[in-house]
């Protein structure tokens, strides 16, 4: 090989390396990305924490095995009450959000009530717009809260302050 041709393979090695450095990034954040965006799946969340707890308790505490079964069982036990307590955490977020609404609409006149639920119809269509591009694929309607906290969605008003994922429950309560 003369040296024309070994700066050749060198330049062409360098490239293709520096090619898939670059290519690898984009791919490393879009993935990352994703990642970040997908909603939580509480309870596989909760499998996951408890299955870990459970292989550590084993790993260090050299059970015997009827220790290991009554600690499984106790650790299965403690993961459905902690779930339960998310599943309430999440129902009152909920309701907070239907009563600010629904004094917020007793406060209004009809005309503003008719914006505020056109507000409420915008965030909803914005909620499931996102939800469906996170997963790519329609499917049931999403009942997942901000209750206000993501901002109004994009190109969306925020005039009266309102972006409540739930426009469902902007119905006045009577």
């Amino acid at each position: 090989m003369n040296v024309l041709t070994k700066w050749k393979v060198a330049v062409c090695l360098a490239a293709i390396f520096l090619a898939g450095g670059v290519s690898g990034f984009f791919v490393a954040g879009k993935v990352e990305k994703q990642k970040a965006s997908k909603p939580l799946d509480t309870k596989e969340l909760s499998k996951e924490v408890a299955m870990s707890f459970r292989d550590r308790c084993h790993a260090r505490l050299n059970l015997t095995p009827e220790q290991a079964k009554k600690i499984d069982g106790i650790i299965e036990r403690y993961s459905t009450k902690i779930l339960s307590v998310h599943d309430e955490k999440r129902t009152c977020v909920r309701q907070m959000c239907d009563e600010r609404n629904s004094r917020i609409l007793a406060v209004l006149t009809p005309q503003q009530q008719e914006a505020f639920e056109q507000m409420a119809k915008e965030r909803k269509e914005a909620w499931r717009s996102r939800e469906n591009s996170r997963t790519k694929a329609p499917g049931p309607k999403s009942d997942k809260a901000d209750c206000g906290t993501n901002g109004p969605g994009p190109g969306l008003s925020n005039k009266i302050g309102v972006t409540s994922a739930f426009p469902d429950s902007l119905e006045p309560q009577k």
